[in-house]
């Protein structure tokens, strides 16, 4: 399981603070974040949080610096995609073996993007939205690790910038972001979305699902218990602390008390 932070703000255990990162979940219990930016400059410095020492310790950076990126984990190798400089969107990936401690280059996706999300279902790693900047995406890629290739999948049912995915059940969903109407005025315009959608890769369908109860931009999500979970994000006018959780087997979104 992949679980993305879109705006990293942490203190503790020495971590140097950095935003518009990405962190993945190993099988381990340790946290990985990559990149961002830390309010001088971008990086490329990743870290690694162990729960039991309650410590982060440096890891071996990445090949390039890089900004609002996506990262899942497959076979205990974390994947870094898209993302950009500030400059100009990358379509690059590059994959993270814990066990020789390094970095390795991947195929390119077809799209450069930035602010997508990542998560991976039946083997594969799904590249889910995003945009470059002048467009935002419904497209939707997979990689095949074996093949070493990305292939576009089926595109999502709304273009979604700033948005947040997971995989439960066997299953990928997609929910929230800002749906390109408005890009820069979407403040004042309410083109952040509350949909979710969900894509069976057994069908090749992507389908609609409830709503959340509050429109999100720049979420994260994560799956515990059987249940998905929206995090944080922007809703138009100011930065959430809320928190919603999907029951899959309830078809229903409920808020999550502090």
């Amino acid at each position: 399981m992949a679980s993305q932070i879109q705006a990293l703000k942490l203190e503790v255990g020495g971590l140097k603070a950095r935003a518009v990162g990405k962190s993945a979940n190993l099988a381990s219990p340790q946290i990985f974040v990559m990149g961002g930016y830390d309010d001088t400059a971008l990086v490329k410095a990743a870290e690694v949080y162990s729960f039991k020492s309650s410590q982060f310790t440096p890891a071996c950076s990445m090949l390039i610096p890089r900004s609002s990126a996506a990262s899942s984990v497959l076979d205990d190798r974390i994947y870094v995609f898209g993302g950009g400089d500030g400059k100009n969107w990358f379509d690059t990936t590059e994959r993270y073996d814990s066990i020789s401690n390094s970095w390795s280059k991947c195929s390119s996706m077809k799209y450069k993007r930035g602010n997508l999300a990542g998560a991976t279902v039946g083997g594969k790693v799904y590249a889910l939205g995003g945009g470059n900047g002048k467009a935002q995406f419904s497209q939707v890629e997979c990689y095949d690790a074996n093949l070493g290739t990305w292939t576009s999948s089926p595109s999502m049912l709304e273009k979604r910038y700033m948005v947040a995915a997971a995989e439960i059940g066997g299953a990928l969903y997609a929910l929230g972001g800002f749906d390109g109407r408005h890009y820069l005025r979407y403040t004042r315009n309410g083109a952040l979305i509350r949909t979710m959608e969900r894509f069976d890769p057994r069908e090749s369908v992507w389908t609609k699902m409830p709503s959340m109860t509050s429109k999100r931009g720049s979420l994260s999500s994560a799956v515990s218990n059987g249940k998905l979970y929206a995090l944080g994000g922007f809703d138009g006018s100011g930065f959430l602390s809320t928190v919603e959780a999907f029951d899959p087997r309830a078809d229903r979104w409920e808020t999550v008390s502090h």
